[in-house]
C-alpha cells in the first residue's frame, strides 16, 4: 500500500511539474528593454511576442539640455560645461543658429577639453525660464549637478576635441535668413566625448563672431550623465 501511495504521489508531482512547464511555454513573458550598458541609450524593446524593436529616446541615464539664446552674433561666445564632484557627462550634440551677415564669413567652432573650472560670465539656471538654462529632459531625474556658463573665463585649455567650420551667407535684401548647424557624436559607433567627474573637469564650445550685420544667435548642447 505504501509503495502504491508513493508511486501515485510521484506521478502527481511529475504531472504538476509538466503542467507548470506547459504554462510557462504558452504564457508570453513581459516586455523588456535592452540598453547599451555604457551610455544607457540605443535601446531595444523585446515585445511579448518575442520581436525586437528600436526605441528612440529611451535612456536609463539622466539627460540635460544646456542652452543660451538671444545672443549678439557680432561678438564671440564661449559656452563652458563642467561636471559635478561625483558625476561626469558625455557630450552627444551641440547646435548653433545665426542669421546671415552683411558680408560672407567662414567661422570655426572649437570644442576643447578644460582642466580647471571656469569663472565669471553668466551661469545657466537649473530648470530656468529665461534664455540661459540647463534643463533635465525627464522630470523624474535630479537637476544637473555641475555648471554651465556663457563667456566669462574658461578653464585651463586642454586637448582640442573637435573643430567644425561653417560658411555664413550674405544678407541680400531685408532681414537675413537663419543658418543653423549641429554636430552629433556617437552616431556611427564612435565614442562620445567624455568628461570625468570632478568640478575641475569640463569642456568648452567656442563660437567666433559671425561678422557685421549678424543678428541674434543661440547655442545649445545635449549632455548625458556619465555615472
Amino acid at each position: 500500500m505504501d509503495f502504491l501511495r508513493s508511486i501515485t504521489r510521484s506521478v502527481s508531482t511529475l504531472a504538476l511539474a509538466l503542467g507548470l512547464v506547459a504554462v510557462a511555454l504558452v504564457t508570453p513573458a513581459s516586455a523588456a528593454n535592452i540598453c547599451d550598458p555604457t551610455v544607457g541609450t540605443q535601446c531595444q524593446r523585446v515585445t511579448t511576442s518575442g520581436a525586437a524593436e528600436i526605441i528612440r529616446g529611451k535612456s536609463v541615464r539622466p539627460t540635460y539640455s544646456v542652452s543660451f539664446g538671444a545672443l549678439g552674433a557680432a561678438a564671440a561666445h564661449t559656452v563652458s560645461i563642467e561636471s559635478s564632484a561625483g558625476t561626469g557627462f558625455r557630450l552627444t550634440r551641440w547646435c548653433i543658429s545665426v542669421s546671415n551677415a552683411t558680408a560672407a564669413s567662414s567661422v570655426n567652432v572649437v570644442v576643447q577639453r578644460r582642466t580647471t573650472a571656469s569663472s565669471g560670465g553668466t551661469a545657466a539656471t537649473n530648470e530656468g525660464t529665461g534664455t540661459s538654462v540647463v534643463s533635465k529632459f525627464d522630470p523624474a531625474d535630479g537637476s544637473y549637478g555641475g555648471i554651465a556658463r556663457l563667456d566669462g573665463t574658461p578653464g585651463t585649455a586642454g586637448a582640442v576635441l573637435d573643430q567644425h567650420n561653417v560658411q555664413i551667407g550674405i544678407i541680400a535684401t531685408g532681414a537675413g535668413s537663419e543658418t543653423g548647424f549641429c554636430r552629433d557624436y556617437g552616431t556611427e559607433g564612435d565614442k562620445i566625448p567624455i568628461v570625468a567627474a570632478g568640478v575641475a573637469n569640463g569642456l568648452s564650445i567656442a563660437v567666433p563672431s559671425f561678422g557685421a550685420g549678424s543678428l541674434a544667435t543661440s547655442i545649445s548642447a545635449i549632455i548625458i550623465a556619465e555615472n
